[in-house]
């Protein structure tokens, strides 16, 4: 794992994949609270992502898409602005 985050971490791509995770956040969850769905997954892969780099990489990535979503007026966006942050 050490040569791979390091290798990410040289490429700069933390951000681009925050850019691309931020929005699956938003989508809606199914009904079943036992079946996985993109935004879950995609809340799990920013979790990994800020307990695996350093946080000034992966947290100005973040809190700049929680700012955005927060004044979103789906509902989905802001819920998914909170649990980005959890």
């Amino acid at each position: 794992m050490c040569s791979k985050r390091g290798r990410l971490q040289k490429l700069k791509i933390i951000k681009p994949l925050v850019d691309k995770i931020m929005p699956i956040t938003a989508q809606e969850d199914p009904e079943d609270d036992d079946e996985d769905s993109p935004s879950r997954v995609a809340l799990r892969v920013l979790n990994v992502l800020a307990t695996s780099f350093p946080p000034q990489q992966v947290f100005p990535a973040v809190i700049a898409h929680v700012l955005q979503y927060m004044q979103h007026r789906e509902p989905t966006f802001r819920k998914g602005a909170m649990l980005s942050l959890a």
